[in-house]
């Protein structure tokens, strides 16, 4: 064959000669699905060929529930619970508290800022003291002073900031007025005591979450243990629907049209977490405190700086001083 006889193909030639039924990529959101079986079908992707929208339509909650432990809990594959995700507000707790929920390596959320809001009507947590009543009468005077100081010098610190920073021509009054509280409350937040009522927003994984209540249950802090059971509740009870109201209304239309299509319609206004990770782990943590620490100690293998610093704690009794 001479060169002259040799043609190049120009590329976008050589592209489109590709079968016309070659698999393309295909990229989609999934919403409405409930942790758990989310998780399900993404774990799915390691043992079928099954398209996640075909591992949905299959599923069912007991199906979902009954992988999870099989493969979570007896084949030891932990990263499945890194699929399953869940979002919790935790509202009037203390800064010390928030502190003890967000100290996770994997944690994503969103607190009170002290910098920019005002925390004066906010309240404060006051533990049990029991009998002693001059230790409670003691705590409640120095946070009362605490958050007379704290109003007393954002008010001031305002006033001296207004007095040295002139308002932009261009900026509005109440934008300049809140720019210089932000920057009063950024100076007075430090006379907060960690007693604050803050609140908090987190999305954490069914692994985060599971670890999280563990290390909160097994805290020194009666407030901190106390709110490892709450959010243990909370992540296998029924969910906040924001469009519980709506539903609700609709669900008592379909009453008028057909008493039995309503019956069946009444799930349709709740909807369940139901984490069924959680579900069965949260078992393991009914028990006295001696069986906490214990299933505990099998969480952290027994060993490990982690574990001995939680077990050479001595976990509080109810009544203690807390702060």
């Amino acid at each position: 064959m001479l060169m002259s006889e040799v043609v190049e193909k120009p590329v976008s030639e050589i592209s489109n000669s590709a079968p016309s039924d070659a698999p393309s990529v295909e990229v989609y959101a999934v919403y409405g699905v409930e942790p758990e079986i989310q998780a399900y079908a993404m774990a799915k992707y390691s043992r079928s060929a099954l398209s996640m929208k075909e591992s949905l339509r299959e599923i069912s909650q007991q199906k979902a529930e009954k992988f999870l432990n099989t493969f979570y809990f007896q084949y030891g594959h932990r990263s499945i619970a890194d699929l399953a995700h869940i979002a919790l507000a935790i509202e009037r707790l203390s800064i010390l508290a928030a502190i003890a929920v967000a100290d996770e390596q994997r944690w994503d959320g969103q607190e009170r800022s002290t910098r920019y809001q005002d925390f004066k009507k906010s309240g404060y947590y006051a533990p049990d003291f029991g009998e002693d009543h001059r230790a409670r009468q003691l705590y409640r005077e120095t946070v009362d002073s605490l958050f007379a100081e704290y109003e007393s010098l954002s008010d001031r610190m305002f006033l001296y900031l207004a007095s040295i920073t002139p308002k932009p021509e261009e900026m509005k009054q109440e934008a300049y007025e809140r720019t210089l509280r932000a920057r009063a409350f950024d100076i007075s937040r430090y006379l907060l005591p960690l007693a604050t009522n803050t609140s908090l927003g987190e999305i954490v994984n069914a692994r985060t979450l599971e670890t999280q209540v563990s290390h909160l249950l097994s805290h020194t802090h009666k407030e901190v243990r106390h709110l490892g059971e709450l959010l243990k509740r909370a992540a296998t009870s029924a969910a906040y629907n924001v469009n519980h109201e709506s539903l609700r209304k609709l669900v008592e239309n379909v009453r008028e049209v057909s008493p039995t299509t309503y019956e069946n319609a009444l799930i349709v206004g709740e909807t369940e977490t139901s984490y069924a990770i959680l579900k069965v782990q949260s078992s393991r943590f009914q028990g006295p405190r001696t069986e906490v620490r214990s299933h505990l100690r099998q969480g952290y293998g027994g060993q490990g700086a982690e574990w001995e610093g939680c077990e050479k704690r001595q976990i509080g009794e109810p009544g203690e001083v807390s702060g």
